[in-house]
């Protein structure tokens, strides 16, 4: 069966676009800030984290049309809209400047198609659509997270390096999944294999950090643990069992767990305590 060809014709869009990468701090919102408050943590987790759940949502979707593990993907799907709204309504609580807030609405707006399906039982003839919303919703939801004020403070460019990880694992397992949907072409093949690739990279570059920042050592270890039990079944992509299916979906849930924990331990670190900037991010 071949896909739909505004599904196909996305998907070659999003397969050449360029990898989203990290802001560097000429590209960012500029701050005199020397240290992350928790107001501060809270508003760029929060934005990063759309960036993952635009992933989540899609890889829940397409695997509840598939039967992957029918009851978790259910849960999956409705924890993953109520956190998206959640992180939208704190994000426009927030006082941040107007042209960030515009860049949050639309976020929200590039998400609508997704989350108008996520209302209903997943059905194959509404896959396209969830897959365009998810990556135009990446998409919105990175450029959002560069106008963030604060990310040049010590730390939080750490914390969107690994909310960027967390929204890699679940854009892999995502593209894994649509690829037994029937919609087995080489751009749903290597937007997969690109997500794969851009996780390790990613993982790389933690760990040329963990001797600077040992905590985070742990949480490396486990994710690449997860990630392996995630390539072994992944392995099988042209023909996956159903086991296979169900691993690939419960290891990137996983990483997931582990990234949100390496979350907290960056935050930890680089948070103002009482108002006095932490050692190490002084030191940067």
């Amino acid at each position: 069966m071949k896909p739909s060809l505004s599904l196909h014709s996305h998907l070659v869009a999003a397969v050449l676009l360029a990898a989203v990468a990290l802001p560097s701090t000429s590209a960012v919102a500029q701050t005199t800030d020397s240290a992350l408050n928790a107001a501060q943590v809270e508003r760029i987790n929060a934005a990063a984290a759309q960036r993952m759940l635009s992933q989540r949502m899609a890889k829940a979707y397409v695997m509840g049309v598939l039967g992957v593990n029918p009851a978790q993907s259910g849960e999956i799907l409705a924890a993953s809209v109520r956190q998206f709204k959640a992180n939208a309504a704190l994000l426009r609580a927030a006082n941040l400047p107007p042209e960030t807030q515009r860049l949050i609405a639309l976020v929200e707006t590039q998400a609508t198609p997704m989350l108008t399906a996520a209302a209903a039982a997943p059905a194959k003839e509404s896959v396209a659509a969830v897959i365009k919303s998810s990556e135009e919703t990446l998409a919105a939801a990175e450029t959002a997270v560069r106008a963030m004020p604060a990310l040049t403070i010590p730390g939080a460019s750490l914390i969107v390096l690994a909310g960027r990880q967390r929204m890699l694992s679940q854009r892999a397992a995502k593209y894994f999944l649509l690829y037994q949907t029937g919609n087995k072409t080489p751009e749903v093949r290597a937007a997969y294999e690109k997500s794969m690739r851009d996780f390790e990279a990613v993982q790389r570059e933690f760990s040329a950090m963990s001797d600077e920042f040992p905590g985070i050592r742990d949480n490396l270890e486990l994710a690449s643990v997860q990630m392996d039990f995630f390539k072994t079944a992944a392995r099988s992509i042209d023909a996956p069992t159903d086991a296979q299916k169900t691993t690939v979906a419960r290891s990137s849930e996983r990483v997931l767990e582990t990234m949100d924990e390496m979350v907290k331990e960056i935050a930890t670190k680089f948070t103002a305590k009482e108002g006095v900037a932490p050692a190490a991010a002084k030191k940067r």
